[in-house]
């Protein structure tokens, strides 16, 4: 029975003796009373909640790169035990660049990576100025069990530069052991990728037309199979 129902009777009871030896009602009002009071207030979380996090990182080196990496993460939990969580990612790369060659106290001239632009560099570590960089990352992953033991989970990701694309595909097996002390991780992934380098594709051991440094890209697929133990 619960707190109101208890209430409730205490209340009939003392209305039942007021009938009965026509005595108040006052004593069982104010027993019901004092236990409705006497409950503590409990909030109960929202199954269906969105819970969000954030982060950036900052990185700086003077005359050189500079990274800025805004992160965003939100998860919601549903009624079933299940999960969905999405993760937005910015990076972006500016500034100087060493271009790996060493410094020399002769003139050293250099090309950028499509060999549109060039600079020299005299008794100094030769640096591309031209260096930056912008990526954005989309991940999307949920998770749901369908035995007291093991969850399935499957998710996707994208990411995208000014020379690369990436899109993959993953799903997953995970079994609880030892109490929910140890958990196997079983898993698939897929990924396609787009390389599109400035100044195109080189083919090896060959000259290039100007033509040719502004068209060719590059396809590749990974595949994996993943398990995991933890220690």
């Amino acid at each position: 029975m619960d707190l109101v129902a208890v209430a409730v009777a205490v209340i009939e009871e003392g209305v039942m003796k007021k009938k009965l030896d026509g005595k108040t009602i006052g004593s069982g009002l104010a027993a019901a009373t004092c236990a409705l009071l006497g409950q503590p207030v409990q909030a109960q979380p929202a199954d269906d909640a969105w819970q969000f996090d954030s982060a950036v990182l900052y990185y700086a080196e003077q005359d050189r790169v500079t990274a800025v990496e805004p992160v965003v993460r939100g998860k919601k939990q549903f009624g079933d035990d299940s999960e969905l969580e999405l993760k937005l990612t910015l990076d972006s790369l500016t500034g100087a660049s060493h271009n790996g060659a060493i410094k020399s106290d002769k003139p050293q001239t250099f090309t950028s990576p499509s060999g549109s632009q060039e600079y020299q560099a005299t008794n100094e570590v030769p640096l591309d100025d031209s260096f930056k960089d912008t990526r954005v990352a989309a991940n999307m992953q949920y998770t749901r069990p369908f035995s007291r033991t093991m969850r399935w989970t499957a998710g996707m990701n994208f990411s995208n530069e000014y020379d690369f694309t990436s899109l993959g595909l993953n799903a997953g097996l995970l079994w609880d052991l030892n109490n929910k002390n140890t958990t196997l991780t079983f898993g698939l992934a897929h990924e396609a990728d787009t390389i599109d380098p400035v100044g195109g594709v080189p083919i090896g051991l060959t000259f290039q037309s100007n033509q040719q440094k502004n068209d060719g890209t590059e396809d590749r697929t990974i595949n994996d199979l993943l398990f995991g133990l933890p220690r």
